[in-house]
């Protein structure tokens, strides 16, 4: 490939990048605007609807093939399916009940646990965790992450409710998805595979909408407000997945991973124009500026040890 055509496609996929993290950096603000007037999971059920109908599109045009393929035979895909269901209704729920900002801080610690599942899983991964950067980092993100819970000015008690607990929960569950979507990934190109995902999670968030769904208050909702919950899907989810998938395989998976920790300070960015009424406390900001250094020595050790994993494979 010549040197221009290399920045051409390295641009692209910088823009893809800024499309995924300004995206899920706006998935919390507008799951707070739209919860006076929705459910949880009603809510979770039109993000999917509409965000699946523009992934849908995408794979028909891009990947068709396997795409319907997947679709033909989606037995690989039912289980972690059916923890993004799961996924969706607690980090909708969590997020209900704690401020934007914050719930972007506290799902951050996802990376820590993906990379001690991938201790578990994948032998090639194990040096990573005995790092000393990534110990530290570990130890400084989960102070930072007290400091966070902190929502008290006149307290240092954090603040363990349910959606702080359900949010920690959450970074569990999207590490056991990562590392299941990377496996998943070896056999089928991410983006089709995300865009059946997609559909099965709509169908899923669609049954318990029927059964646990506040049907007179979805009713009642204001068109507005459900034109923010569709434009969320199509934003966050329609958009932002396959545009952090195609990122991820130009710029590498380290790299957009440590991007992304950016997205808290987006998120503070938009919630100061849209939800002028959050704010976090002093402590909070020490909190997340800890939360977020651990997380970056966790991504350099990280960077590290795939780095050396690369050169020795190069010299093999």
């Amino acid at each position: 490939m010549s040197a221009a055509r290399h920045t051409q496609w390295s641009l692209r996929a910088a823009v893809a990048l800024a499309l995924a993290s300004i995206g899920w950096s706006l998935a919390p603000i507008f799951i707070r605007m739209c919860s006076a007037e929705f459910d949880p999971v009603t809510q979770s059920f039109l993000r999917y609807v509409s965000g699946s109908a523009l992934l849908s599109a995408i794979c028909l045009v891009r990947w068709r093939d396997e795409f319907l393929r997947a679709l033909r035979s989606p037995g690989q895909l039912v289980g972690i399916s059916a923890l993004n269901v799961f996924m969706q209704y607690i980090w909708t729920v969590g997020c209900y009940g704690t401020p934007a900002t914050t719930a972007q801080l506290i799902i951050k610690l996802s990376t820590v646990f993906v990379i001690v599942l991938a201790y578990l899983l994948y032998h090639e991964e194990r040096a990573v965790i005995r790092d000393p950067r990534y110990l530290g980092g570990t130890a400084v993100s989960l102070i930072g992450l007290v400091f966070v819970l902190m929502q008290d000015a006149h307290s240092l008690i954090p603040v363990l409710n349910t959606a702080a607990l359900l949010l920690m929960l959450m970074s569990i569950c999207w590490a056991i998805y990562a590392v299941w979507g990377k496996h998943l990934a070896w056999k089928i190109h991410p983006v089709p595979m995300f865009g059946v995902l997609s559909l099965h999670t709509m169908v899923g968030l669609g049954m318990l909408t029927l059964i646990l769904g506040n049907h007179a208050q979805t009713a009642a909702a204001s068109s507005r407000v459900v034109m923010i919950a569709m434009f969320s899907g199509f934003i966050s989810i329609g958009i932002a997945h396959p545009a952090f998938q195609y990122a991820q395989r130009e710029l590498g998976s380290a790299f957009c991973t440590s991007a992304n920790l950016i997205n808290p300070l987006f998120t503070f960015l938009f919630a100061l124009a849209l939800l002028p009424g959050e704010h976090m406390q002093p402590v909070q900001w020490l909190g997340a500026a800890l939360l977020m250094a651990g997380m970056g020595l966790v991504m350099l050790a990280s960077q590290r040890h795939q780095t050396k994993d690369a050169q020795v494979q190069a010299t093999e």
